[in-house]
Parts: structure tokens; C-alpha cells; sequence
């Protein structure tokens, strides 16, 4: 099922990515010029999820996360984002919790989850 989130600004749903029930996996297609948080200096460079979102995640049971990019995914547990991320912060585009990229296991194109 593709999931939905409203954004604050502009008031339009979003697809931000797609959960397949059977496997209680999140699917986030990722583009790195936008979508990686790494301007902070001294700061990990990090991946977000809008917390709507994540609320959404706990109702339908979600387990795990893959984030996919060009040519490889970054796999983390559900429980990461909940036990690991930051509180929700807001960037202007909704309250989000971000997990570090060295919290999640890389798995390159073709590689089992």
C-alpha cells in the first residue's frame, strides 16, 4: 500500500513511500542531493521520516525500514527509528525523526534484505 503524508505548508498529500503488509517492510526511495541530511557540521549525515508518517508505521505493525538509493538500500528495524532517532524535529516540511546511516546495515543492489 503506498502510504500518504499532508504537508504542512502547501496542505497536499504526499507519497513518501509504500509499506507491503505481507512482509511488514517500509519501502523510502531516497534521493541523495535532497533527501540526506548532512548539513550540520559535525553532525552524521542522516535519513528523516515524517512523523505522521511514523504513526502510521506503529498502527500497521511495521518491522522494518529499507531506505532505497541508486544502486543500494540502507536496512534498519522499525524500533531504530523509534529507540535511536532524534525526537521529532521540524525542518519547515513536518515534525520528522531522523536515524544515522551508520545505524543501518547497506545491502547492495540484488542483495537479500
Amino acid at each position: 500500500m503506498k502510504l500518504f503524508v499532508t504537508e504542512p505548508e502547501t496542505k497536499r498529500l504526499r507519497n513518501i513511500g509504500w509499506y507491503n503488509e505481507e512482509n511488514k517492510i517500509y519501502y523510502k526511495r531516497i534521493d541523495p542531493r535532497k533527501h540526506i541530511m548532512n548539513k550540520i557540521p559535525g553532525i552524521d549525515p542522516r535519513i528523516g521520516i515524517q512523523n505522521s508518517a511514523i504513526e502510521k508505521l506503529k498502527r500497521v505493525g511495521c518491522e522494518w525500514v529499507v531506505c532505497c538509493l541508486p544502486g543500494y538500500k540502507l536496512v534498519s528495524t522499525f524500533s531504530q527509528w523509534l529507540d535511536d532517532s532524534n525526537h521529532p524535529t521540524d525542518y519547515k516540511h513536518g515534525k520528522q525523526r531522523f536515524l544515522y546511516i551508520h545505524l543501518m546495515i547497506r545491502k547492495e543492489k540484488g542483495e537479500e534484505i
